[in-house]
């Protein structure tokens, strides 16, 4: 049986408004909202799970009906629970998005302070009992002082992958991307970590240039339907995107974070990795999840095949 992947970060509750109109600010809007799994982390561990790779969850959560839900559906898809803390203090994380009737992102509202807690202390006897593994995967809502545990830990697999997750948060990468092998970000992201304007395809390649002289191993810097520019020692790439129709965008983009690193666990190079992460976010989109109930290595591959 092949090693698990830990994925380390955000586990809470998502709620998604969706409006019944175009979304106007300081007034009220009509919306129907809907509740489900969510955190970064928590979303690319269910993507690994359900397709198919032994996974483990390292997050921490409050005691409270919303832990209770994610540990029992978690625990149904037959993730390692073992890693989660409990907080005597905080609460259950949660994000709220207000989605426009065609369900692109109005806005989002995210509380989730509990993750100020994973720092060194707490992670420390989940990085020692996290090992072997194949691969981990953090993301950037856990303290800068948790990320750099994360990431210097004497005993971490080859493979670390980590996702800047927003603006703000990918800030806290910078000094520790000699330690990063795959680095998922976005054009704001790629902004705020390299000080640099990211205003087009040029500006783009000079910023994965920029961090891979960095050290940071692999790259891939998403761009939506314009799909992803990538970059690693084999040299440098664009991925086309999955065409797909939106049901929902919350989740697309953990989606081609796991669909990457889904690749790179089972041998596939990076371009053929970042395929299969396009492809997984084509599928997302066209959920009302953030991960799809009918997801599997099969679909998956399927997809990946429109992409030329």
């Amino acid at each position: 049986m092949s090693l698990p992947v830990w994925c380390f970060g955000a586990a809470h509750i998502d709620r998604q408004a969706r409006a019944h109109r175009a979304v106007r600010l300081g007034t009220s809007n009509p919306v129907t909202i809907r509740t489900s799994l969510g955190g970064v982390a928590r979303n690319v561990a269910e993507t690994l799970a359900r397709l198919g790779l032994p996974v483990g969850l390292v997050s921490r959560m409050g005691h409270d009906p919303s832990a209770e839900r994610i540990l029992a559906e978690m625990a149904r898809l037959g993730l390692d629970l073992s890693l989660v803390g409990r907080s005597q203090t905080s609460g259950t994380a949660s994000y709220t998005a207000v989605l426009e009737p065609g369900g692109e992102m109005a806005v989002a509202i995210a509380d989730m302070g509990i993750y100020d807690e994973i720092g060194p202390e707490v992670l420390a006897p989940a990085l020692a009992a996290a090992r072997p593994a194949s691969a981990w995967f953090v993301d950037a809502n856990l303290p800068a002082e948790g990320l750099a545990a994360v990431l210097s830990h004497p005993g971490r697999p080859a493979l670390v992958a980590v996702d800047a997750v927003s603006s703000p948060k990918s800030e806290k990468l910078r000094g520790l991307l000699g330690r990063i092998d795959l680095l998922c970000l976005n054009r704001d992201e790629a902004e705020a970590i390299t000080g640099q304007p990211v205003t087009d395809e040029a500006t783009a390649w000079d910023a994965l240039r920029r961090l891979r002289a960095e050290g940071v191993g692999r790259v891939v810097l998403n761009r939506g339907d314009a799909g992803a520019l990538i970059a690693d020692a084999a040299g440098e790439a664009t991925v086309a995107a999955c065409p797909a129709g939106i049901v929902d965008v919350t989740g697309a983009g953990d989606a081609a974070v796991a669909g990457t690193l889904y690749g790179l666990v089972t041998g596939l190079p990076l371009v053929e990795a970042a395929r299969l992460g396009r492809a997984a976010a084509a599928l997302a989109l066209e959920a009302p999840t953030a991960v799809p109930a009918t997801l599997t290595a099969d679909a998956l591959r399927r997809r990946a095949l429109i992409v030329a």
